[in-house]
């Protein structure tokens, strides 16, 4: 995904921050594929040319520029550049209701990308009712929203935790086996 480049979208980017993307249409509502961002890398047009090769004071001259355009928000020569993965499922919107189901199907090119709220990524990620139990909360940028599951229909079913060293898979696993019995 590409997105033109200011200071306001660039502040609400983040790794791990999930997406809404426009796809085609039913009669029933709008059906958004939702993406997880991996990577965000700005580009300015001047940057693709430097070279080693160029004499220093020319670089020096162009990073200023390419510098002083980041924080104008004036430049058409600057863009962001989103690597996104598809988690293949849609989010469904039918007069106010938010259902989210698995599926695949493609974004329609340069169709618009919209920022999840907290509320529906907590929809997304959280399954609530009289049998959930509460296990953490996310990562950043969604640290606030708690994580519920169903913990007996997670431990009868195959279950994977994957996460960076140290960010708390044992803790999850012994919590979560201690709470279902």
């Amino acid at each position: 995904m590409e997105v033109s480049y200011n200071t306001e979208i660039a502040s609400k980017l983040g790794i791990g921050q999930l997406l809404a993307v426009e796809t085609l249409q039913d009669v029933t509502g709008k059906r958004l594929a939702i993406y997880e961002v991996n990577d965000i890398i700005p580009y300015h047009y001047a940057s693709i040319s430097i070279s080693r090769e160029d004499p220093p004071k020319q670089r020096m001259e162009l990073m200023d520029l390419i510098n002083k355009e980041w924080k104008s928000d004036a430049s058409r020569n600057s863009w962001i550049e989103v690597t996104a993965s598809d988690t293949n499922y849609l989010w469904r919107l039918v007069e106010s209701t938010i259902n989210f189901r698995r599926a695949y199907t493609s974004p329609l090119p340069s169709s618009p990308v919209y920022p999840l709220s907290k509320q529906a990524v907590k929809l997304f990620v959280s399954k609530e009712d009289e049998y959930s139990s509460p296990i953490g909360n996310l990562m950043q940028p969604y640290e606030d929203v708690e994580i519920v599951v169903d913990l007996e229909r997670m431990i009868h079913y195959h279950t994977g935790v994957f996460a960076f060293t140290g960010s708390g898979k044992s803790n999850l696993t012994s919590l979560t086996y201690k709470e279902s019995y």
